[in-house]
């Protein structure tokens, strides 16, 4: 498990809670709509979409992967939470970067949900528990990373975003 999610925490990187909500819109919800009145096309939605939620799973996984170099217990399980932790990093940079040559409004943080995740790991107890569900969660995430990165390089038209969705698959 631990080589399998080395090997896609390489890889990129909802539901609102309703008593956040009210209080603090949803980042992820908020960008979506932005790019919403934007938006000429099908396609171009699609790619906005795909950028948004990208953006906002990558400020989760750097969140947690911050959270699990302090806590994991085993030396395999720090390691890789700093290799997500700084590839991410990167990555949100990367999307950043392309999301404003496209004009898309991206999430500076994570959804409501990716929120109550993280608060939910403070919960997890210490030691084999925690690495175990950690990296669960990790593979998890960069299962659905994968998933948005596949059908964006089918549905994009557009060749750069093409080639940075294609740049970042296993």
């Amino acid at each position: 498990i631990f080589s399998m999610a080395l090997f896609t925490g390489a890889f990129a990187f909802v539901a609102c809670n309703n008593t956040q909500s009210a209080k603090n819109p949803d980042s992820e919800k908020v960008a979506s709509e932005a790019n919403d009145q934007k938006i000429e096309t099908n396609t171009f939605e699609k790619d906005a979409d795909a950028l948004v939620k990208l953006a906002s799973q990558g400020h989760y996984l750097s969140a947690a992967a911050g959270y699990a170099i302090n806590n994991a217990n085993q030396k395999q399980v720090k390691t890789l939470a700093n290799t997500i932790s700084a590839d991410h990093h990167s990555m949100a940079s990367e999307i950043s970067a392309l999301a404003s040559k496209k004009n898309y409004q991206i999430p500076d943080s994570m959804s409501n949900e990716y929120v109550s995740d993280v608060a939910d790991m403070k919960n997890w107890k210490k030691g084999k528990e925690f690495d175990t569900k950690f990296v669960n969660r990790i593979i998890d995430e960069h299962e659905k990373a994968i998933k948005i990165l596949e059908n964006c390089t089918i549905d994009t038209k557009d060749a750069d975003l093409k080639t940075w969705c294609e740049k970042h698959l296993p």
